[in-house]
């Protein structure tokens, strides 16, 4: 039996933009991705089979509230479409215990992080059948941000995400990452209001963001980074719009949801910035509204990083 450990990065969206519709009906969009040294740690334990089994768990010292244990998971179904992608599509019996530390539907990526993971230790345990190029093309078919998420680093997204062009920032961005608990907007939803909205529209700079980026202007990172779902998501969600002044009002240099939210990125400084605005944003929060409003709000320090999906550890265990 083979045992491997890949870790998943999440993702951001620094600018997020709604430009068209492509021939498949899929909305166009260009965004800005970023990874982050937030991630989830998956530890697969794979072996050859008659029948294909699948088991996925939840592991770690927390319950994970909401994470599908069934086909539904991306896991599962990176790892029935990488085995029918195979000749002869081979069985395997497949044990994924999975440490989440992205928050679940938060607009962040865990589950397309998750499955580029599982692509990337299924390669190996097969003897790297399918080269970077192959196993890209393979991941597009699994979401819009699954290729991203196998990419990593800073990239360009075009089409329905999936086309990416790789871009090199000058140096190294800090976050503040919040997530209101109680709160989860739908994807399908999120899109069709938007193409029924009829408010003002916002369309963040993408040239601009790229280029303060990769020059390290950070003034400029702040004036460019946006999101086009924001007019829409904070007239249906105006405690959203609520939150992002505060953010605001304490410090950040900008706040903006990241894919359709609900969690807001809070560009700072660096990492002792981003854990004194945590401080001082659940402090005003029990001051404005109580204690136990504030532990409606996951708060998370975060670093971007140039890496996507990994392998960080692989032996084989002998039966007994």
């Amino acid at each position: 039996m083979h045992k491997i450990i890949a870790r998943a990065p999440a993702k951001l969206n620094l600018t997020f933009d709604i430009v068209g519709t492509l021939l498949n009906g899929y909305h166009e969009v260009a965004t800005l991705y970023q990874a982050l040294d937030l991630e989830d740690e998956l530890t697969f334990e794979i072996e050859p089979a008659s029948t294909t089994s699948i088991e996925i768990i939840a592991a770690g010292h927390e319950v994970v509230p909401d994470f599908p244990a069934d086909e539904s998971n991306l896991i599962s179904k990176s790892i029935e479409y990488f085995l029918s992608s195979l000749p002869g599509n081979p069985a395997v019996k497949i044990k994924a215990q999975v440490e989440k530390n992205i928050p679940i539907a938060a607009g962040m990526g865990g589950g397309s992080s998750d499955a580029a993971a599982t692509l990337v230790a299924l390669n190996l345990f097969f003897g790297h059948p399918f080269g970077k190029e192959e196993l890209l093309a393979l991941s597009s078919k699994l979401g819009a941000d699954v290729p991203f998420c196998l990419e990593g680093g800073t990239c360009i997204g075009r089409g329905r995400g999936d086309d990416l062009t790789q871009i090199r920032p000058a140096a190294g961005l800090s976050f503040l990452l919040v997530k209101p608990n109680s709160l989860s907007i739908s994807t399908p939803w999120a899109y069709s209001a938007f193409d029924e909205f009829t408010g003002i529209g916002e369309h963040p700079d993408l040239a601009a963001a790229v280029e303060a980026l990769t020059s390290g202007d950070r003034q400029r990172m702040a004036d460019s980074f946006g999101n086009a779902f924001e007019p829409l998501i904070f007239t249906r969600f105006p405690a959203l719009h609520s939150l992002q002044k505060l953010l605001l009002e304490l410090g950040a240099w900008c706040a903006h949801l990241t894919g359709k939210g609900p969690t807001f990125y809070a560009l700072v400084e660096n990492r002792e910035m981003a854990c004194r605005l945590r401080e001082q944003l659940l402090e005003k929060y029990i001051q404005e509204q109580g204690a136990g409003r504030a532990q409606t709000l996951n708060c998370l320090v975060a670093e971007s990083v140039q890496y996507g999906a990994r392998l960080t550890g692989e032996r084989i265990v002998n039966a007994c």
